[in-house]
């Protein structure tokens, strides 16, 4: 009769000891570091780049420099550095087209 009993007390100790490893899991969950995400300072890039884009006063030019600036920050993912440079360079352009007055 003990030989019947012996499975039956297994069984019933797997659920014990999978309860206990859950609430274990959940009380002391594992940290994790999160991800460091680079942010671009809001200058960006060379500031001769920007002094040179935020002279121009060719329309079509800046227009060029914008259009370039948008698809090679598009090819690169975010968090680049090189990325955020050209977004910066593309939003000189933008602002010196409206200053311009070139979106009329």
């Amino acid at each position: 009769m003990q030989e019947a009993t012996q499975p039956r007390r297994q069984w019933l100790i797997l659920p014990i000891v999978a309860g206990v490893a859950v609430l274990y899991a959940l009380a002391f969950p594992v940290e994790r570091a999160p991800k460091a995400v680079p942010v671009a300072p809001p200058s960006a890039g060379s500031t001769e780049a920007h002094a040179t884009i935020a002279k121009s006063l060719d329309c079509a030019g800046l227009q060029v420099t914008f259009d370039r600036n948008m698809d090679q920050a598009e090819a690169r993912r975010p968090g680049d550095p090189l990325r955020a440079a050209t977004m910066a360079y593309a939003r000189t352009a933008d602002k010196r087209m409206r200053d311009l007055g070139c979106y009329r």
